[in-house]
């Protein structure tokens, strides 16, 4: 803070450079293969030498912290496209990482983290087991309930999945605190350890978005913590302290 009123505040006057290949809801682009186009094509005249003065090329040339938003597949590998393109070797970072899973070891090679946010599918609801001749209409087969059975274990366990392949990564909250605090504890009935989750929560995501805390994890400078009685567990823990900044 710079000690000014809370509407004139400044909370970090150097902030991450954030990219996002969705397309517009209104105007241009429209589709996804544009916006990667009209990303491309802005990184390309940053490139020019002879280019006119225009802050928002320059801060495409900057080397501060890149922050990307991406979810799906295509939309992650498109980022690693473009940081083999333009990326000049630096390090950046995923917000979301829905899909990363898929490419896990990709994002490993190319150093690329990932923030993932943590927003798990609803669980299924429990049915009694019916032969297809007596099957409500609007019941949905059995067959297509282990379908999606089977993407939502692949989703419990994508960050394992990250964590496993040497991807950098830490865990970030998807929807509500309350349901962030439900998901720790699929991941950690998933065979999560405590530790683990304990460290993508903390260090983990302190030195991924390290550029954008103010007061960094080390040595000497104040700290974030809580006390809980007994071993930690994710959404069964009570915290009794929390101390901020020391």
């Amino acid at each position: 803070m710079n000690g000014l009123p809370l509407g004139e505040a400044t909370l970090q006057a150097q902030g991450a450079f954030t990219y996002s290949l969705k397309p517009s809801n209104e105007g241009y682009p429209r589709t996804p293969m544009a916006a990667l186009a009209t990303l491309r094509q802005a990184m390309l005249d940053a490139q020019l030498k002879t280019r006119l003065a225009n802050p928002a090329l320059a801060a495409l040339q900057s080397h501060g912290m890149r922050i990307f938003l991406a979810n799906s597949a295509r939309e992650i590998r498109n980022v690693l496209d473009l940081q083999e393109e333009f990326g000049k070797g630096e390090a950046i970072t995923i917000l979301g990482g829905e899909q990363a899973w898929r490419l896990a070891s990709r994002l490993a090679k190319a150093n690329v983290g990932v923030v993932y946010a943590l927003d798990l599918p609803k669980e299924l609801e429990e049915e009694k087991e019916v032969s297809p001749e007596q099957r409500p209409w609007w019941k949905a087969p059995t067959r297509l309930r282990d379908e999606r059975q089977r993407e939502i274990d692949q989703q419990v366990a994508a960050f394992q999945v990250l964590f496993d392949s040497g991807v950098r990564c830490a865990l970030a909250p998807g929807d509500s605190a309350e349901k962030f605090t439900k998901d720790l504890k699929r991941l950690s009935e998933a065979g999560i350890s405590a530790d683990t989750l304990r460290d993508a929560l903390g260090p983990s995501l302190a030195n991924l978005l390290g550029g954008m805390i103010p007061a960094p994890i080390k040595m000497g400078a104040p700290a974030d913590f809580f006390l809980h009685q007994g071993p930690w567990i994710p959404e069964e823990s009570k915290i009794t302290w929390a101390f901020v900044a020391g």
